[in-house]
This record gives C-alpha cells, structure tokens and sequence, in this order.
C-alpha cells in the first residue's frame, strides 16, 4: 500500500504499528489516541488502515492478546473523533482500507448511519 500512494504523489508518513505483547495495558486507548492524531492533522486525505481479526457480527477490530481477546474498537468510535476533529476542512477526506473478518460491516453501518458524515471512504 505505502508503495501504491507514493507512487501517485501522495506522501505517507509511516506509522510503527502497536503492538501489545499481550499486556491490557491501555492498549485499545493508545489506538484511539493514534488514529485521533490522523484525524486532527493536517494532512487532507487521512488514510486509516487496519489488517488484523475483524468481530463476526460487525467487523469491529478485535485486539488479542495471548490467545484471548482484550478489546474491541468499533467504528462508532472513529466516527466520533471524525465528528469532534478540530481540523474540519471540507477537502479533507478520511480513507478506511480495512483487512479483517466481516468488515463490509462497516460499510453497511457508515450507509446506515453516519450519512451526515462527510468524505468519510472505505
């Protein structure tokens, strides 16, 4: 991916993902904090990008730790910190490139209920 959107002129700043080491230490929290980072910066086309274990029901990001499941983060969740960024230009644009069980989910739930949320892709 990083190649593809350099390729076409746009210039990602490379993120080191998390990694939890099995610990529930505010894991999901550093997340959230992160992708709030993305949200609120200045950059017009913020591109979210998850690959991991997706919820059967809803493809919400499921965050294991050894062989259990620690959390969930839902995109109701994102979609909040969208609607509070501070940064609300009208060009920008927030991508969601999702890598996980049942997460055509999302799509159906950003349909359904977040079409008040503009330039908000996945």
């Amino acid at each position: 991916m990083f190649h593809f959107f350099k390729s076409i002129g746009y210039k990602p700043s490379y993120e080191k993902p998390l990694n939890n080491n099995g610990k529930t230490n505010h894991y999901k929290d550093k997340i959230l904090k992160k992708i709030e980072i993305l949200i609120n910066s200045k950059i017009s086309w913020k591109i979210l990008h998850y690959s991991g274990h997706g919820e059967k029901d809803f493809g919400d990001w499921i965050l294991l730790g050894k062989k259990k499941r620690l959390e969930v983060i839902k995109l109701d969740e994102i979609m909040e910190l969208w609607k509070k960024r501070g940064n609300k230009n009208p060009k920008d644009k927030l991508f969601l490139i999702l890598d996980c069980c049942s997460s055509n989910k999302w799509g159906d739930i950003l349909i359904d209920k977040y079409q008040e949320c503009k330039n908000v892709y996945m």
